[in-house]
């Protein structure tokens, strides 16, 4: 049964490295120390992990957000980043090097993420995250699917929008990295139905 468990998690590896390669997550090359041409160490390492999560190889500490915000929208709004949103940001935020690993040598100078994948600190304009979807319905939302709704509990996490509500990091067929295909705005009307 062990073997056939080992079998498992190495499909399931490799088809997230499948998706990873040659992708704006395939960092591999980039930088020349002796690690750095290997694809999953910018962000995964089997051995002397940080605290946040499990093979995580990066720094998770939580920079100052400012969060998405609005008088008009009736959510719990959250004071800051949270869930597996502190990974993603833990390059999105430009506040750590991407070649800042916790285990091994990828080399280089410090290098920051940059165009379109920075998101900076200053989340005022991007869709929140790290709230807790239900709290919208339940402060009069009208303009939202039930999180009952079998498609809508899909992307959430713990209840809450995270990044990776709508993002797969380990790649997609789907730019920037969605879940599914947005033409039409089917992913945002996957909740939204407004």
């Amino acid at each position: 049964m062990k073997s056939i468990a080992a079998l498992l998690t190495l499909a399931a590896t490799g088809a997230a490295i499948a998706g990873i390669v040659g992708t704006a997550h395939d960092l591999s090359g980039d930088f020349n120390g002796p690690d750095g041409n290997q694809v999953c160490i910018y962000c995964h390492t089997p051995h002397n992990a940080t605290a946040h999560v499990p093979l995580w190889n990066r720094d998770t500490s939580v920079a100052n957000y400012t969060m998405y915000d609005s008088f008009t929208e009736d959510y719990d709004h959250p004071s800051t980043v949270d869930g597996s949103s502190v990974l993603c940001m833990s390059c999105h935020d430009g506040t750590i090097a991407l070649n800042a690993i916790h285990n091994g040598n990828v080399g280089g100078n410090p290098t920051f993420i940059s165009g379109d994948g920075l998101l900076d600190t200053d989340l005022t304009n991007d869709h929140p995250i790290s709230f807790v979807y239900q709290s919208s319905i339940d402060n009069g939302d009208t303009g939202l699917f039930p999180a009952s709704n079998n498609a809508v509990a899909a992307l959430l996490e713990g209840g809450k929008v995270q990044c990776a509500s709508c993002h797969d990091v380990h790649g997609s067929s789907f730019d920037p990295f969605l879940r599914m295909s947005n033409a039409g705005s089917a992913l945002c009307l996957t909740c939204h139905n407004k």
